[in-house]
């Protein structure tokens, strides 16, 4: 009796749960960890405004914003962001964000759609539906990577305001879609989407929406981790077993697992192609256990340092975050209430949040219909 009430005692311990004790106590759980957010503001862009104008964020005028990637602003320390705006318009946005408040600037591209590499005044570019930064070689890089409609994947090789910035195609060629692995030059994409880069070994992931694939582009050749192209479906499995349906958002964790973002699901894959489902299966909105909560068009997706999941639940107006342990629940914004309002979490809402960055312990979201861009800290 003694030794069954001393490993009683030893499992509560460790699981750290409430578990009978001689002083009629109970232990609570240990708290997820992770950041308190509390308020909702806009950085960038005026509610319903639509335009291109640079200058201060608040003065600003945003036309499409999708797609976001946010990073260290280049020669600074501290809390100053540099954060990417992929868009609809035919450019490329930024919004340096610091102590003395933000300001949006023109990266590159004229605002006539197209898929032209070049300098600020030459190069064009299509919708970019994924923006992503991380691995350079070359400290003056901006290691920036983008999805572009026109069915490839580029890059920015200098960050904005350099000189000697181009925009240079990485992958495929333009308007010229379709499923094929091989060289850089040769392979070919359709409406690719998600994007992420590996900061340690330089690979670039492809969320290959119309062809339900998730893609690598390393050293040059282009590879099809998970998936089947032409044969969509909800499947968990390794490789070319697994299936998916509505490919939108990635997001890279430390050990090299990608986490995307499909219509309905959350998926994970892991370096070695093994797919399974984190949370959702069919729309709607509910919180609760990963596979018994519900979403509705999910588009970006971000990871903090507590492995913590935020999603873009576009439909449902809100951002969703999940657990490290698969429990789904709602950060911010109200299913069913469109809005443009900042404030407390509690009251903040919005119009269409499309896509999503986390940087320096802020997220950030690309409201596409209000054409903001929004801070939740």
């Amino acid at each position: 009796m003694k030794t069954r009430i001393a490993l009683l005692a030893l499992s509560c311990a460790l699981l750290l749960t409430a578990c009978p004790g001689g002083g009629g106590g109970t232990s609570k759980p240990e708290p997820t960890p992770g950041i308190a957010f509390t308020v909702v503001d806009t950085i960038a862009g005026q509610a319903g405004v639509y335009g291109s104008k640079d200058g201060k964020g608040s003065e600003a005028t945003l036309d499409g914003p999708v797609s976001l990637a946010a990073t260290q602003a280049p020669g600074t320390t501290g809390d100053a962001t540099l954060i990417y705006v992929g868009s609809t318009s035919g450019k490329i946005r930024y919004v340096q964000v610091d102590a003395n408040g933000s300001s949006v600037k023109t990266a590159l591209g004229t605002g006539q759609s197209g898929s032209v590499d070049g300098d600020p005044s030459t190069a064009r570019v299509d919708s970019q539906y994924g923006f992503a930064v991380g691995y350079s070689s070359d400290a003056s890089e901006a290691d920036a990577y983008w999805t572009e409609a026109s069915c490839v994947v580029r890059k920015l090789t200098r960050a904005p305001g350099d000189a000697n910035q181009r925009a240079v195609t990485v992958a495929g060629k333009a308007n010229a879609c379709g499923d094929a692995d091989g060289s850089s030059a040769n392979a070919r994409f359709y409406s690719p989407k998600g994007i992420a880069v590996n900061p340690r070994t330089g690979e670039v992931f492809v969320g290959d929406n119309e062809n339900s694939t998730i893609r690598v582009i390393s050293g040059g050749t282009v590879s099809t981790l998970a998936g089947v192209a032409g044969k969509p479906g909800h499947v968990d499995g390794t490789g070319g077993v697994a299936r998916f349906s509505g490919i939108n958002g990635l997001a890279l964790d430390g050990a090299g697992n990608l986490y995307v973002t499909e219509t309905y699901r959350v998926r994970k894959v892991t370096p070695t192609g093994v797919v399974t489902t984190l949370a959702g299966d069919f729309s709607g909105y509910k919180d609760g256990p990963g596979l018994e909560a519900r979403f509705d068009g999910l588009h970006g997706i971000a990871l903090d340092e507590y492995g913590n999941i935020y999603v873009a639940d576009t439909k449902n107006y809100a951002i969703r975050k999940i657990t490290p342990d698969g429990t789904v629940s709602t950060l911010v914004g109200v299913s069913g209430v469109r809005g443009d309002a900042d404030g407390k979490l509690s009251v903040a809402t919005f119009q269409e949040p499309y896509g999503l960055a986390y940087f320096n312990k802020r997220l950030y979201v690309s409201d596409d219909t209000s054409q903001t861009i929004r801070r939740i800290r």
